[in-house]
């Protein structure tokens, strides 16, 4: 059955059925689009190649090509580059910021105090109602993350130890969490994580301004956002007060985020 992600409808075809069944596992948080043929539809294909590494590989090119393909899908929304758990109530923690800083990480220790894990990588909010469109990829932990993560390890299961590559991808339902609430889901948090090797935990707010501007620095198509992005990133920010957050250690990063969300 086809898949959507953010608008995007597609299926994967694996010649491998013990692949196959790996994948469709990962996939498992994006909801089965209609087989109506209107819809654009998106073919991607693994080939079983040589080599756990090879297989690996070909399995988080695939995840990477969904995600990339996504955000093409759902231009006109504010799409940034951004992880986001949300509470029962709706609300939720966008957690943006570069490669590195730790975002996937800290949206992991998160879903693991009992939010709902919305997404990891790309957070697409509505740029008139705000609200933020789930997007339930596997979550991607890299090399830096795993450490941190170690005792995630244990939940790739065997099929994924025979295709796994320097990527860990783990299924949403594997960190536990809670069920997406049947409330709209907006943005009443937004947090900027800094990962630093010693730091204490420090938390500093941020401006309305360098909330935008830090927002629009993690962001992918700006200019076509509908009504255009100065007003929807304004709306956005008056809203939902932003935090930067230092720190090394990312399970008391997170409950302090937690906290901050309930506030």
């Amino acid at each position: 059955m086809p898949r959507d992600a953010l608008g995007l409808v597609f299926s994967v075809r694996c010649p491998d059925p013990e692949l196959g069944c790996h994948v469709n596992g990962l996939l498992e948080g994006l909801p089965l689009a209609l087989d109506d043929g209107s819809a654009v539809r998106l073919e991607l294909e693994t080939v079983a190649t040589s080599g756990a590494g090879a297989v690996g590989a070909a399995v988080v090119t695939l995840i990477t090509d969904i995600n990339m393909n996504a955000i093409v899908a759902a231009t006109g929304n504010l799409l940034f580059h951004a992880g986001a758990v949300s509470g029962p109530d709706g609300d939720v923690a966008v957690i943006s910021g570069a490669s590195g800083s730790g975002k996937s990480t800290l949206t992991a220790r998160l879903v693991e105090l009992g939010l709902a894990y919305l997404t990891d990588e790309t957070t697409c909010v509505d740029p008139i109602t705000l609200q933020v469109t789930p997007f339930r990829k596997p979550l991607s932990l890299k090399p830096g993350s795993q450490v941190d993560l170690a005792h995630l390890r244990d939940t790739l299961g065997s099929a994924a130890a025979r295709f796994s590559d320097d990527v860990w991808l783990i299924r949403y339902t594997e960190l536990g969490g809670s069920p997406l609430p049947s409330t709209p889901l907006l943005p009443r948090v937004l947090i900027f994580p800094e990962y630093a090797v010693g730091k204490r935990l420090s938390v500093q707010r941020l401006s309305p301004g360098e909330a935008a501007l830090a927002l629009g620095e993690n962001s992918s198509g700006l200019r076509a956002v509908r009504g255009g992005p100065l007003p929807a990133l304004a709306r956005l920010v008056e809203q939902a007060p932003a935090y930067r957050i230092t720190h090394s250690d990312s399970e008391a990063a997170a409950h302090q985020v937690r906290e901050l969300l309930a506030a």
